[in-house]
């Protein structure tokens, strides 16, 4: 088994032996002893390592590849840290994720750090509210929501597509949507941590940003988001269809992952 090595983080000590510690900063290397091992995302972790042995994930800096690194594991009692880069512990996560209860209900019941849990879960929550809603009556408390999603995106996706800022923007864009399409997949049943299903959001990303290009250019006198005003008339505009893209996202989702079932000889599942 190795001898087990111990990191003090400020609060609090963190076994990581038996862990699987997922460093998003890609600089920084660790030296683990005992049955660990450290990657920079979980799709790079080997199929032979010993998840009966796995007792923790500890996520360092990465938010997105955290939650990735939650759905891939949620079928095991696993606890999952998450440490911002600095080494500070953001948020502790218990436990695995139950199929009766919904993301947010589950989220709840985690320590987040309030400056994250306001910007980023609720921020996930409400498109996933907003995009998946059922009812067409008016309702304050929904738009409200969409208010907030709103502010949330011009707060990161704001500047022309050709800056820095811009390419920033372009991918926590893309990141947002593989945390979409992960967790659906995953409350579809397709597995998401083989060929085909890392192919599944790879598409997925490629077509949400070809539908945010195209809105974007729809107004042609404005060029795309180089001003606030711009911006605010691209979400309005953009934010109000989020319901019927992510409808023709989930459809493309089907028909690929049954065509890749097709593919691979394996009967499509009811």
């Amino acid at each position: 088994m190795g001898k087990e090595c111990r990191r003090t983080f400020p609060g609090k000590s963190i076994n990581m032996a038996n862990s699987l510690i997922i460093d998003a900063r890609r600089k920084t290397k660790i030296k683990i002893d005992g049955p660990s091992l450290i990657v920079q995302n979980i799709e790079k972790a080997p199929r032979r390592f010993p998840t009966r042995l796995l007792r923790k994930i500890i996520v360092i800096g990465g938010k997105l590849r955290g939650l990735q690194a939650v759905t891939e594991c949620a079928a095991k009692q696993i606890s999952v840290f998450f440490v911002s880069g600095n080494g500070d512990i953001r948020a502790q996560m218990l436990g695995t994720y139950p199929s009766n209860a919904s993301w947010r209900d589950w989220l709840d019941q985690c320590l987040w750090h309030e400056d994250w849990k306001h910007d980023y879960v609720d921020a996930v929550d409400s498109f996933r509210t907003c995009m998946l809603s059922e009812s067409k009556i008016f309702d304050p408390e929904m738009c409200r929501k969409k208010q907030l999603c709103y502010e949330w995106m011009a707060r990161h996706l704001n500047g022309n597509w050709g800056k820095k800022r811009s390419r920033d923007s372009r991918q926590w864009l893309m990141g947002f949507t593989e945390v979409i399409v992960t967790k659906t997949m995953y409350e579809m049943g397709i597995p998401t941590s083989h060929g085909f299903g890392r192919r599944i959001i790879v598409d997925a990303k490629n077509m949400v940003m070809m539908m945010a290009l195209m809105d974007c250019c729809k107004n042609k006198r404005i060029k795309p988001l180089d001003s606030p005003e711009a911006a605010g008339k691209f979400y309005q505009n953009y934010c109000e269809d989020w319901r019927s893209i992510l409808l023709r996202l989930f459809l493309f989702l089907e028909h690929r992952f049954n065509k890749l079932e097709e593919n691979a000889g394996v009967k499509n599942v009811e």
